[in-house]
């Protein structure tokens, strides 16, 4: 687990950081209003909870490529009882997060050839305390992720389409090439259709013209 407490003294310290939080913990209510502790411990329901609304945003944001093909089942043993106070665990927080890792690694989402080893932790676990109690600031590591967010959106063949809507879509990334280019003539360029969720291979799948929301930008007249 050194990757993960890396990852959070970084945080913890004002170290640069990729990113800002993903804006999807706010808008669902992952995190309280107010200032979260890191070094808080963290239980089961509150683990449970950021799985079920990452589900929820892969859903929505990833929804017309396939969203998450998780669910909230996949975790819960119906013939055991379940205490959501219950502190969690390292082991149960890499069970929770592996489903959500595989998934995004079908989109390439980890970068073109998916990495051998792409999870938040290290590669090798002999060291690993998978009974150590986990606290906040490794849970939100675990699950930062921002969907759309541009500078999370990889595109190792630089044609300036997202490397995992190329995948979803065609199941390679070299039938897609430019964002400018019309591939199957339904009159939206490849860029569009990423923008409105449609189909760039399929004349048949494209969205209503008023659900496009694009700013032209034009000369001030006199």
């Amino acid at each position: 687990m050194r990757h993960i407490l890396t990852g959070l003294l970084c945080l913890l310290v004002g170290a640069p950081i990729a990113s800002a939080e993903p804006i999807w913990w706010t808008e669902r209510n992952v995190l309280a209003p107010t200032t979260t502790n890191d070094f808080a411990a963290v239980n089961v329901g509150q683990a449970k909870f950021m799985a079920a609304m990452m589900i929820a945003e892969m859903n929505e944001k990833l929804g017309p490529w396939g969203g998450a093909q998780i669910s909230m089942n996949d975790f819960i043993n119906p013939n055991a009882a379940t205490n959501d106070y219950a502190a969690l665990t390292v082991g149960q927080l890499k069970f929770l997060a592996t489903p959500f890792y595989d998934r995004l690694a079908e989109f390439d989402w980890f970068g073109t050839p998916t990495p051998s080893h792409y999870y938040s932790w290290t590669e090798v676990t002999t060291d690993d305390n998978d009974f150590a109690a986990v606290n906040a600031g490794q849970l939100k590591y675990m699950f930062d992720f921002d969907f759309l967010a541009p500078e999370n959106i990889i595109d190792d063949d630089n044609d300036d389409l997202p490397d995992f809507w190329e995948i979803a879509q065609t199941g390679n990334l070299t039938t897609l090439t430019s964002p400018d280019t019309d591939d199957d003539n339904d009159g939206h360029t490849n860029i569009e259709e990423f923008h409105i969720r449609s189909n760039p291979t399929q004349a048949a799948n494209t969205a209503n013209s008023a659900q496009m929301s694009l700013t032209v930008l034009t000369p001030l007249e006199d």
